[in-house]
């Protein structure tokens, strides 16, 4: 009996009331956190400025592809970006239309403009079009080479 009465204690019902909107819409007698941020036409404006600030992305250079493309070789491919410092510019590297995932063999950087793939120990199914593909609030843009890794001797 003294079991019982212990499952009884710990027992809770919770009954939770369904809702019709799963929009937050505070009554005017309650008041709004501060973690709650409203919009604003001046979030408008400062977001406007931002795109003023920085235009569509630009490539300084064309990527150019090393004169030796044999497997076994180690391939660097370098091109530089502008506007460096927009903090919304999001460069990505592909190879044929997919995103190239980073490895022990394959390096990616972006740092201060500056965009590089590195290839190290370079094989035959390394070869086919790579893109450095650069996107900001304003445009995007890519520049490309194609590779093709030919046999070592």
């Amino acid at each position: 009996q003294q079991q019982h009465q212990q499952q009884q204690r710990d027992s809770y019902e919770i009954n939770i009331p369904k809702r019709t909107s799963t929009r937050f819409q505070p009554q005017p007698s309650e008041t709004v956190p501060s973690y709650v941020k409203r919009h604003s036409d001046s979030e408008d404006e400062e977001i406007g400025m931002v795109r003023d600030r920085y235009g569509a992305p630009t490539f300084d250079r064309q990527l150019k592809v090393p004169a030796v493309l044999q497997e076994g070789n180690n391939i660097h491919l370098e091109t530089r970006v502008q506007p460096a410092g927009d903090p919304a510019l999001k460069v990505r590297w592909l190879k044929n239309g997919r995103p190239i995932m980073q490895g022990s063999r394959i390096k990616t950087i972006y740092e201060f403009g500056f965009c590089v793939l590195d290839i190290l120990d370079a094989k035959s199914e390394d070869s086919g079009e790579y893109v450095c593909r650069a996107v900001n609030q304003n445009g995007e843009n890519i520049n490309s080479a194609v590779l093709k890794i030919t046999p070592g001797r």
